[in-house]
């Protein structure tokens, strides 16, 4: 485990911290079946979803999200098994009706995922959601619209330059962010 700072997101209701969690795909469907069990879960919950790709051009890992908790699930695309997360990760799953994956650049993501772990990937882009498919925002903008107008907007683009020293950092935050859009 290993806890970030995030800067991005200066109110009260933001974490100032969360932890990466490395899991297997096994143990974030256990967790997500957990907290989706909790007295008090919103019928729908948006699950922030990120990915990295290796320099070969591989999915290499996957990071999974929920705007008020505290831990981003890390989770190697690389030497998992992904039966038990086509639960919430597939259109058809169990958990379809109650997770809502979002991500910036879906189409990208659902692609490199699916490729990845063989299973149907379906979310919500938020980069064409609220605007014009054509011309989708960035994700700074969509933040700063959105989400919070006091935004970071430049530690918001510096997540999506490719720095491979902070690679880990960037996807969890790209997770984290994708899941506090407001519908």
């Amino acid at each position: 485990m290993s806890v970030i700072k995030q800067d991005i997101l200066c109110g009260s209701q933001y974490l100032r911290s969360l932890t990466v969690e490395q899991v297997s795909a096994k143990d974030a469907a256990r967790h997500f079946t957990k907290r989706l069990s909790e007295p008090g879960t919103a019928d729908m919950v948006s699950v922030g979803i990120a990915y990295h790709v290796s320099s070969t051009g591989e999915a290499d890992f996957m990071c999974l999200a929920q705007s008020n908790a505290a831990n981003v699930l890390f989770i190697s695309l690389r030497k998992s098994k992904f039966d038990s997360i086509a639960g919430f990760l597939c259109a058809d799953g169990a958990l379809a009706s109650k997770v809502r994956l979002v991500g910036f650049g879906m189409a990208q993501i659902a692609i490199q995922v699916s490729h990845a772990t063989n299973l149907r990937v379906k979310g919500v882009d938020l980069l064409t959601l609220f605007g014009n498919p054509r011309e989708p925002c960035s994700p700074s903008d969509l933040i700063d619209k959105r989400v919070d107008s006091k935004v970071n907007t430049s530690a918001v683009q510096r997540l999506w330059m490719g720095n491979r020293a902070s690679a880990k950092k960037d996807v969890a935050l790209r997770a984290w962010l994708a899941a506090w859009y407001v519908p």
